[in-house]
C-alpha cells in the first residue's frame, strides 16, 4: 500500500461528529439527571430530617405529658399524706385541748371538792363541839 492509500483510508475507531455530539448530549443528560438526583435525595433527606425533628420533639412533649401525669399523681399522693398527717396533727390538738380543759375542771373540782370537805369537817367539828 502506498501512503496515498493509507491517507484515505477510514479508520474503524473514529467516531464522526454527529456521534460525538450525540454522545455529549447523552453525557449532559445524564450529568443533568445526576445532579436531579442529587437534589431530589438532598430534599427527601431534609424533609426525612424535618419528620425527624417533628416526631423528636412530638415524643418529647408526649414524655412530658406523661411525666406532668406521673408529677401529678405524685403530687396528689404527697398531698394526701400531708392532708392525713395535718388532720392527725389537728386532731391530736383538739384531743389535748380537751384534756386540758378536763383537767382543768377536774382540777376545779378537787379544788371545790376539798374546799367542800374541808368546809364540812368544820361544820361536824362545830356541831361536834356545840351544846346541846
Amino acid at each position: 500500500m502506498s501512503g496515498r492509500e493509507e491517507e484515505w483510508m477510514i479508520r474503524k475507531d473514529r467516531v464522526s461528529v454527529a456521534e460525538r455530539e450525540a454522545e455529549d448530549q447523552r453525557q449532559k443528560g445524564l450529568e443533568i439527571g445526576a445532579k436531579k438526583h442529587a437534589e431530589t435525595l438532598k430534599i427527601v433527606e431534609e424533609e426525612a430530617k424535618k419528620k425527624f425533628e417533628e416526631n423528636k420533639h412530638t415524643l418529647a412533649a408526649l414524655e412530658a405529658l406523661d411525666m406532668a401525669k406521673e408529677n401529678e399523681e405524685e403530687e396528689y399522693k404527697a398531698w394526701k399524706v400531708r392532708e392525713l398527717k395535718r388532720s392527725r396533727r389537728t386532731e391530736r390538738i383538739e384531743k389535748r385541748k380537751f384534756c386540758l380543759c378536763l383537767l382543768s375542771k377536774v382540777k376545779y373540782f378537787n379544788a371545790w371538792f376539798q374546799v367542800s370537805t374541808t368546809c364540812l369537817r368544820v361544820i361536824s367539828r362545830i356541831e361536834k363541839e356545840k351544846p346541846t
